[in-house]
């Protein structure tokens, strides 16, 4: 209810495209984690990070719900690149790895399979969303439906499936095409906070794809899974218990973790 965004669509103030002098502009782009679904605005790691660096930094958030890695692309070249960053911190979660196909994805039905009736209940009643997500969950335990995790394993669990190839090489002309101007990127890797995040995580072979890259082309990469894991009851890193978006809490992690490891490279003359 409190979302406000730009002419371009994006949750951020208005901006000159033209840096003002001296100004060190930061440009995040990512996901609904970057859009800071569930939050305010200024509990989202971008804003953190704008309110903790010293005067003459600029941090400029282009998440938008629901992109995945071509997506990002299209945004880099459509709008990143044109704001003149000096640095572009790519966000990545597991679901990138989809790109722009999700066929095969499984399908949980609803408890009510009236999608208008549906719809509304999930809308206004707790109580129903809560049933309607345990059924969910009986149907992929009875095999009435795949599971996510078990989809995407089919799709990337082999590093040389086309999908996992696919998405390297959409990374790299993210690379290639963000220093072809001159600018600096770096890779923050957001783990899913639904499922426990230590050896039995299902997405750690994903999140070793993209430090692969990473290490490929040297690009400073940092991923969020050990520090997430760190924090004893992983429902703290939950928007809300209807929702495994980060809360503020894990925008506050990531922040810190954030400024941290990238801030040596963004350290001005």
């Amino acid at each position: 209810g409190h979302v406000q965004t730009n002419s371009d669509g994006f949750r951020e103030r208005s901006f000159s495209l033209t840096k003002p002098a001296g100004t060190y502009r930061i440009v995040v782009l990512g996901d609904s984690f970057t859009f800071g679904n569930g939050l305010e605005a200024n509990e989202r790691y971008s804003d953190r990070l704008q309110a903790w660096l010293p005067p003459g930094y600029e941090v400029l958030n282009f998440g938008a719900p629901g992109a995945n890695t071509p997506q990002h692309l299209d945004t880099l070249r459509s709008r990143v690149l044109p704001a003149d960053p000096d640095f572009v911190l790519l966000q990545w979660f597991v679901n990138d790895i989809e790109g722009d196909s999700v066929e095969g994805r499984p399908a949980i039905r609803p408890l009510i399979p009236s999608r208008t009736v549906h719809n509304w209940l999930q809308a206004n009643s707790a109580l129903y969303t809560v049933a309607n997500m345990r059924w969910g969950e009986v149907q992929v335990a009875s095999g009435m439906s795949g599971s996510y995790a078990d989809y995407l394993k089919a799709r990337a669990g082999d590093p040389q499936s086309a999908d996992a190839r696919r998405d390297a090489d959409t990374l790299k002309k993210i690379i290639d095409e963000v220093r072809s101007q001159g600018r600096a990127i770096g890779i923050v890797l957001f783990p899913d906070p639904g499922p426990d995040l230590g050896n039995s995580y299902p997405f750690a072979y994903l999140h070793a794809h993209v430090m692969r890259v990473c290490r490929e082309n040297t690009v400073p990469c940092l991923d969020l899974r050990t520090d997430f894991a760190a924090v004893p009851d992983r429902r703290l890193l939950w928007v809300s218990p209807f929702d495994h978006h980060p809360s503020a809490r894990a925008n506050e992690i990531a922040a810190v973790k954030i400024l941290e490891v990238f801030r040596r490279y963004w350290m001005k003359g």
